[in-house]
């Protein structure tokens, strides 16, 4: 156990150095991911308050449509940016000091984009088959406690029931995301061996990807209560934090050079 403490603690303490030594262009990296979902979350909700104030009511396929285009942009929009930041992340973690021009990188390099995409639909799908049986267990145990305890005492177990749940699924679907930082690597791997090869490292340390992830859990809810600047740097914070903890759990330490030649040193 003690070394799992150190683990977490040390894949922290790294990403901070990291951050400490190029914060700026952190920022502006992450800057330039979050600021265009945001924009596409603003036009859509001015679209939604636009019908309400005219009391028009979408009927249900226009309004499936709507939905179906506001997911679409975001995949296409979105996605790529994410991948940008991912290889921002991994190679500032190895010691480079990469540019946050570089989170616009698929966007000039058309193979890049494509695999933008399918690395995040398969991240998607193995997200989904974990979310199904967490949300129908979560689902499961809020019903028995419905009928058991009612009043004040009862929503607040309920409502415990829930984080836990979305802590479970937020860790059991981090590993994925480590998919990225192999193709970062290497660029010859697959998206579907990457996301594969990326799970199986966590095996044996998922006690340790659940104690990062609870770390930043309460990270998160704090930036979401109090706005998008906070995300610039929790985002970062956490993606960094787990790749450095990647990096342990395959037991390599991944240096600026070698990520050049696609190979890693340990």
């Amino acid at each position: 156990m003690r070394q799992s403490v150190d683990n977490v603690s040390a894949s922290k303490e790294e990403a901070r150095r990291d951050l400490a030594s190029a914060l700026l262009p952190t920022v502006g990296a992450s800057a330039l991911y979050l600021l265009p979902g945001l924009l596409l979350a603003q036009i859509a909700q001015l679209l939604v308050l636009r019908a309400v104030g005219t009391q028009q009511q979408l009927p249900p396929g226009q309004l499936a449509a709507c939905v179906g285009l506001y997911l679409l942009a975001r995949l296409l929009i979105e996605q790529p940016l994410y991948f940008g930041l991912t290889q921002y992340c991994a190679l500032l973690r190895a010691g480079a000091r990469p540019r946050a021009s570089l989170v616009t990188l698929c966007l000039g390099e058309g193979r890049l984009y494509a695999a933008s995409l399918r690395l995040s639909l398969l991240v998607a799908l193995f997200s989904l088959l974990w979310a199904v049986p967490i949300a129908a267990a979560a689902g499961g145990a809020v019903y028995a406690l419905s009928l058991v305890l009612t009043g004040r005492f009862g929503l607040y177990l309920s409502a415990g029931i829930v984080l836990t749940a979305l802590l479970v699924y937020a860790c059991a679907v981090a590993r994925y995301h480590c998919a990225y930082a192999l193709l970062a690597e290497r660029r010859e791997l697959g998206c579907w061996r990457a996301v594969r090869l990326a799970a199986r490292s966590f095996r044996g340390h998922g006690h340790e990807l659940f104690r990062l992830t609870a770390g930043f859990f309460s990270w998160f809810l704090l930036a979401m209560l109090l706005g998008t600047l906070l995300l610039l740097y929790v985002c970062p914070y956490y993606v960094l934090s787990l790749y450095h903890l990647f990096d342990r759990a395959r037991g390599v330490r991944i240096q600026a050079e070698a990520k050049q030649t696609g190979e890693s040193t340990e």
